[in-house]
């Protein structure tokens, strides 16, 4: 068994609130994780050490994490008592949307016309993919797992899911590195950041609320893109060491095309959201901005850093250009999957409607109600103006 997911450190009211939401995942006694969950599982350690290390500069804390025993795409964040002598953070991940996302990314490439570029795309079948709609939880609506035929569209296909799944990770340490829960502990009297709330009674909860997990997706966003730049700077400077391994060759051999595929990655985890939710009619009740609001913030969040960080020494003009392609691209995949033709319009329609950017202002207004207000729990780095 490997120890390591077993948790360094807790308390009674973390273990009640993870008892609540099905208790944390261990290896069953005597068998060895599933290969890609105990590499999922190492890679998010190493994000848990670079924060304890690097990103909680200003108000250091110890980090747990686990794998929660539930299907549904969520995860949470949880910070303990302020006064606690054994302060801790922790961030939990449904064992569920790891599957998900493996299996979905694995269908993507299972599909030979998908990414045709990578290994063999020969070894597979049209109908190896298929999936009569996209979903938050494969094992729910009875998905079988799948995966490539070649062995290098197999690991690009598991790279670009684990690209999704520090995302989900990265959204949650972005609520407690830029002091949410601490301020839904404090303001709003919650132990935790959960996935839905009651408001309890304070004015504005819901646009609060969405403000907040907006902020945790520009969080994500831009430690997504640090780490990007890491593994690509490891890659392209010893290129001859990965000649044999041109899966990961192909995603990180430059900053430009790594970046694009990290933006794919998040892109897809975005559109497996029921299309329901994707009605402005339906954002005031909704305790996260929509998901097609969050998809099309990706780009325009990257173009922003790209224009005020010169050390990814990139293009935001060539990085936009690129990504109209990514998103086709994506729409594309998606409509691979499901035997049906891309139609991005929709998406260009829904990013570029009014009602976008009068919500948009109303996220910057609240942002500037409540920032002063979270200044007072930022674990690291600085919050955006």
């Amino acid at each position: 068994m490997d120890y390591s997911f077993f948790l360094r450190r807790s308390n009674p009211e973390l273990d009640a609130i993870l008892e609540v939401k099905g208790g944390l995942f261990y290896p069953p006694e005597g068998d060895e994780p599933a290969p890609l969950l105990l590499y999922t599982h190492q890679r998010l350690a190493g994000l848990r050490s670079w924060a304890e290390n690097t990103l909680y500069d200003k108000r250091p804390c110890p980090i747990e994490f686990g794998l929660i025993c539930a299907n549904e795409l969520n995860a949470f964040a949880y910070t303990s008592k302020n006064e606690d002598p054994n302060k801790l953070d922790f961030i939990g991940i449904n064992i569920g949307p790891i599957g998900t996302l493996y299996n979905i990314f694995h269908r993507i490439l299972s599909v030979p016309d998908s990414f045709s570029e990578i290994g063999n795309p020969d070894l597979e079948t049209k109908d190896r993919g298929a999936l009569p709609y996209l979903t938050t939880n494969t094992r729910q609506s009875g998905f079988e797992f799948q995966f490539p035929n070649c062995p290098i569209r197999q690991q690009f296909a598991s790279e670009l899911a684990q690209i999704a799944i520090e995302f989900l990770f990265l959204h949650e340490l972005g609520h407690l590195r830029n002091g949410h829960v601490d301020f839904v502990r404090q303001e709003m009297s919650f132990d935790y950041l959960p996935e839905a709330f009651d408001g309890r009674g304070m004015r504005n909860a819901n646009l609060i609320w969405q403000t907040l997990e907006f902020d945790a997706d520009a969080a994500s966003l831009v430690l997504c893109a640090a780490q990007a730049h890491t593994r690509s700077r490891i890659v392209s400077s010893n290129i001859k060491d990965y000649e044999s391994n041109s899966a990961l060759k192909a995603i990180y051999e430059n900053f430009e095309t790594t970046m694009q595929m990290v933006s794919y990655s998040i892109y897809i985890a975005f559109r497996l959201f029921d299309l329901s939710e994707w009605s402005w009619m339906n954002q005031p009740n909704l305790s996260h901005p929509s998901p097609l609001f969050r998809l099309g913030s990706i780009a325009p969040t990257f173009f922003q850093l790209f224009s005020v960080k010169p050390i990814y020494e990139t293009s935001p003009q060539l990085y936009m250009t690129n990504f109209e392609q990514t998103l086709y691209r994506a729409e594309i995949d998606c409509g691979l999957i499901q035997g049906t033709e891309p139609d991005p319009r929709g998406i260009y329609d829904f990013a570029n409607s009014p009602q976008r950017y009068d919500y948009l202002h109303q996220l910057e207004a609240c942002w500037k109600e409540i920032r002063p207000l979270l200044n007072n729990y930022v674990r690291g780095g600085n919050l955006a103006p």
